[in-house]
């Protein structure tokens, strides 16, 4: 009797063994798994950039692929939103740091006009037949003065949450140093009060850069977009040196809503005569400036 509950007792331990050593086992199968599974597709997304970065570059034998251009499709280098609501900001006296109090247009003004206003016009002989080709230097740089950037300011009342309740949204067009209404909700608000905070979003054209430049255009409205951020920051600090800025982690459905980039084509086409559905926008980034209080982040 004994012998036989000791033999048992040993089968059962030997079998608990047994089942735990499997269990460990596919536990190590399993981890191994996921583990070559995001390696793979880790390395899955570097080899898409390689081959891109090698594909959309010079060689020492070869030119990068480009396209030829259609001086009469030129795409322009601004939005441009006919019949919509704007405000004409006040002209800007002087760098300098502006009272957190003053009204959120004179605020604006500023910021807008020493990170994204047209410093410089000028134009070529065909600027009469093709009114396109007026281009213009900015505070932002850009790759070959094709400025792809658009830039939209949210904001909301004082105290609520951003960027999702967002009261109101404008687009700022660089040469008349204006914001345009491209979304209110419950009434909006006011650019005449004072606030604490806004939002800067920036969204790409990417059809403006590859107009030109081809597959590469990719890669320089993405270092347009680096250009924004950093004249965007600078100009903030310089105008509001108490200000603490944050890069918002928002999603790509959330801020087309957010800038009504989900109407936008159909906003244009009601205004002009000739739209092109290549001149689509691309959120970049979204940044948040909160100026009423607080040290520099």
């Amino acid at each position: 009797s004994s012998s036989s509950s000791s033999s048992s007792s040993s089968s059962s331990s030997s079998s608990s063994s047994s089942s735990s050593s499997k269990s460990s086992a596919a536990a190590s199968s399993s981890s191994s798994a996921a583990a070559s599974s995001s390696s793979s597709a880790t390395a899955s997304a570097a080899d898409v950039v390689r081959t891109f970065h090698a594909y959309a570059s010079h060689g020492r034998n070869r030119a990068a692929p480009s396209r030829k251009r259609d001086w009469l499709m030129q795409p322009g280098i601004s939005r441009l939103y006919f019949g919509s609501e704007a405000f004409l900001l006040s002209p800007v006296k002087a760098l300098g740091p502006v009272d957190p109090s003053a009204p959120l247009s004179e605020v604006l003004s500023s910021v807008l006009f020493y990170s994204f206003a047209v410093s410089a016009a000028q134009s070529n002989r065909y600027a009469t037949l093709v009114p396109r080709s007026i281009s213009s230097k900015r505070c932002n740089p850009s790759s070959g003065g094709l400025h792809p950037i658009e830039v939209y300011v949210a904001a909301c009342e004082p105290a609520t949450d951003l960027p999702s309740t967002a009261a109101s949204t404008w687009h700022y067009s660089p040469r008349s140093h204006a914001l345009h209404a491209r979304r209110h909700v419950n009434g909006g608000v006011s650019l005449a009060q004072s606030n604490s905070s806004f939002v800067l979003g920036v969204t790409s054209v990417l059809w403006r850069e590859v107009w030109k430049y081809g597959p590469r255009g990719f890669r320089y409205a993405e270092l347009d977009a680096g250009h924004a951020l950093g004249a965007a920051a600078l100009a903030v600090l310089s105008v509001l040196p108490q200000a603490r800025l944050t890069l918002l982690d928002t999603d790509s459905v959330k801020g087309v809503r957010l800038l009504a980039l989900d109407r936008a084509m159909q906003d244009l086409a009601n205004g002009e005569f000739l739209v092109d559905q290549r001149e689509r926008e691309m959120v970049e980034f979204f940044l948040h400036v909160e100026y009423g209080g607080g040290a520099v982040a």
